[in-house]
């Protein structure tokens, strides 16, 4: 079955029941936002993602994270940024890693700005308590060395990392390893 995780917002009407999520700086959420959309603190969650006590596998503290946006046990989740998707792109995957059905507005913020109707069809779920399942999603991680093997093969990656990240301008150390995760990936093909 395929999946596309880039949702239109034409498209949005075929989905009734959905949690909007704001990825964009607190200051362009507090300007304007979409209807009955909340923002999710991303700036938190990337600290978080490397951080050793709330790594990926700390269930606690990513339960509690996406149950305070209102995300409860189902429905479906759509996120948007400015419109450069690297943010959004980085809440999918998490919400996608511990089992939330979630899709990326394509163009962001830029697409629905002064549009409201473009979101009338979008009715918030009902929230909830969320059980935070790893690897419940459509993606997981995986070592570096079992990724290295499986290149050629049926893998597909996911770069969620900004231009500056992926091109190696922008070397912000990592805080779990101190390496520089911008830097070219140590995985080589050949």
């Amino acid at each position: 079955m395929s999946y596309d995780p880039i949702i239109e917002a034409f498209s949005i009407k075929d989905r009734p029941k959905m949690h909007i999520l704001d990825v964009r700086v607190a200051e362009a959420f507090g300007r304007d936002h979409a209807p009955r959309s909340v923002r999710v603190p991303i700036e938190d969650w990337e600290v978080a993602a490397r951080s050793g006590e709330t790594s990926f596998d700390n269930m606690d503290y990513w339960q509690k994270a996406i149950t305070e946006l209102g995300i409860g046990e189902e429905g479906v989740v759509l996120v948007y940024d400015d419109g450069q998707m690297t943010e959004a792109a980085r809440a999918w995957f998490i919400l996608q890693y511990y089992g939330v059905e979630t899709f990326i507005l394509n163009g962001g913020w830029r697409v629905i700005a002064g549009r409201p109707e473009l979101l009338d069809a979008a009715r918030p779920l009902e929230g909830g308590s969320f059980k935070a399942v790893p690897g419940a999603g459509r993606v997981g991680l995986v070592d570096r060395r079992i990724l290295k093997g499986q290149i050629g093969s049926d893998v597909r990656i996911f770069d969620a990392r900004t231009r500056g990240e992926f091109d190696g301008e922008d070397l912000r150390p990592c805080s779990s390893c101190g390496c520089k995760r911008g830097a070219p990936s140590p995985i080589t093909m050949g």
